[in-house]
């Protein structure tokens, strides 16, 4: 009967892929869109072929036969959910927009028009509006109206 908690035990192995996995997930998240992300991402799925390895080796090395294959099939396993995951982790955008109401807070981003209605507290044109490089441009290089001048008339669009 095998002493659980030994190192040698398969339930170890169960509770510390999780967590392997984890950790690995965590730091390509909190290093997306960079390129030490991709190389944690890498060098995790390098570490979990060469622990294959080792465990391959060391079985013929110490037994003469190769190993049962439950410890690579959990390898194979732990790889094959880190990459897909891990690199739609690593594609996730770092910059999270954000268009709250001007009046109480409520996330206005995926609404259809672009300044919409507050569906939370009903304030018409609720997002509060950012000027653009373009409108600050525009803004800067129209001259300020004085009183000698007559306003601009400027035609309408077609």
């Amino acid at each position: 009967m095998p002493i659980v908690g030994c190192p040698g035990d398969v339930e170890t192995y169960v509770i510390l892929f999780p967590i392997y996995g984890a950790i690995v997930l965590y730091a390509v998240y909190r290093l997306r869109r960079r390129f030490l992300g991709a190389a944690v991402l890498a060098a995790s799925l390098f570490g979990l072929a060469l622990l294959a390895w080792v465990d391959y080796s060391l079985g013929v090395w110490f037994t003469g036969r190769p190993p049962g294959v439950l410890f690579r099939l959990m390898l194979v396993v732990e790889a094959a959910l880190l990459f897909p995951l891990g690199g739609y982790l690593w594609t996730v955008r770092r910059e999270r927009i954000e268009v709250p109401c001007r009046a109480c807070g409520y996330e206005l981003l995926g609404l259809e028009s672009s300044n919409p209605t507050c569906p939370e507290c009903g304030l018409p044109c609720a997002a509060k509006v950012m000027p653009t490089p373009e409108t600050i441009t525009a803004v800067n290089a129209t001259p300020a109206p004085s009183w000698d001048t007559p306003p601009r008339v400027v035609p309408a669009a077609a």
